[in-house]
């Protein structure tokens, strides 16, 4: 059965447009409440990738997270490098599980625009009694990769 065939026989349109994004509520440590889009992202988005880079940190594959997300100003050599691993990794290991839920991801804000510029952040949420945790991309040749985060 197709997916034509489907629609037509719960009498939904054929062409019908996609729901929606979802939106949620969340209240800031200031008490400001904001609404955020919840992302179910795209294969090879951002967000997408913002997932699979805090699964794989979680993980405990330091070293495949360094090679895979790591920026060159993030990474800009081995100090570095050893730096991110013992600080800031060490900590996303333990806070990263609260800025996801599965694949998906509460976002409250974009900076940036992913088609022109070669940095974005996006805020994402990571549970009550936190501000949005930033993470930001920078284009590097062809790919992005992490410039910062604050998981």
């Amino acid at each position: 059965m197709t997916l034509l065939t489907l629609a037509v026989l719960l009498g939904a349109p054929a062409h019908a447009e996609p729901p929606a994004a979802a939106t949620r509520t969340v209240t800031l440590p200031t008490g400001k409440s904001i609404d955020a889009k919840v992302v179910t992202p795209e294969e090879g988005s951002l967000e997408a990738r913002t997932v699979a880079a805090m699964k794989l940190v979680e993980s405990g594959d330091l070293d495949g997270w360094i090679a895979k997300y790591c920026g060159p100003t993030l990474c800009e050599g081995p100090e570095a490098i050893t730096s991110v691993k013992r600080l800031n990794l060490g900590t996303a290991q333990r806070t990263a599980s609260a800025c996801h839920d599965g694949d998906n991801l509460v976002v409250t804000r974009v900076k940036g625009d992913r088609a022109t510029d070669d940095a974005v952040t996006l805020y994402t949420w990571c549970g009550d009694g936190r501000m949005p945790a930033p993470v930001t991309w920078e284009r590097v040749g062809d790919d992005w990769k992490i410039r910062s985060f604050s998981w």
